[in-house]
């Protein structure tokens, strides 16, 4: 149940909002720079939350691998096209290695 007074319960990690697809400010007076810019900063944050998270869970559920875990395969398998080096996010790697050796 949520904590009292609203918020994220511990241990749960909280949507990034916006998120890298949002719409709206990416582009500045035509800047293509400025929005691949933007992004890539956005998807290292992303990364890092991720990270700091799976640091100190096996899982992004906790100690089981469950549906959370399905949900972010999408993202991370595509860690190359965001042009992210799984080395420098290491709980994301060892995430990784471990549910795409699942059958």
């Amino acid at each position: 149940s949520p904590p009292a007074g609203g918020g994220t319960p511990p241990g749960v990690v909280k949507p990034a909002e916006p998120g890298p697809g949002r719409v709206g400010d990416d582009v500045r007076d035509g800047s293509v720079a400025y929005a691949l810019g933007r992004f890539d900063k956005e998807v290292r944050r992303l990364y890092g939350v991720l990270d700091a998270h799976l640091s100190a869970h096996r899982f992004f559920a906790g100690r089981h691998f469950s549906i959370a875990d399905i949900a972010m395969l999408g993202w991370v398998w595509r860690a190359a096209k965001h042009r992210v080096d799984l080395e420098d996010f290491p709980s994301v790697k060892r995430w990784w290695a471990e549910v795409s050796a699942r059958p």
